[in-house]
């Protein structure tokens, strides 16, 4: 919502991941159409390369753990300090 600059329209607060633990990819939405739809360019505005690159690890994971219920993990990529 930050990126569609539609914050101000909503009530919402941060959730602490100390007390409040996500499921992989909770909170991605996801738009399937036909790759010749008319609208497909359109759609492709709404897509976040963070995002997809943080729910990409996030199911790679799991999926490497052998895990096929709803569990937390959350992937944050950080900048490699140089020395």
């Amino acid at each position: 919502m930050q990126r569609l600059e539609k914050l101000d329209d909503l009530k919402w607060m941060r959730l602490d991941p100390n007390w409040f633990v996500p499921c992989a990819a909770q909170g991605a939405l996801v738009i399937e159409t036909l790759q010749n739809n008319p609208i497909i360019n359109m759609l492709k505005t709404f897509d976040c390369t963070e995002t997809r690159r943080d729910i990409t690890i996030e199911r790679l994971v799991l999926k490497k753990l052998g895990v096929t219920v709803p569990c937390h993990l959350a992937a944050i990529l950080k900048p490699k300090m140089e020395n």
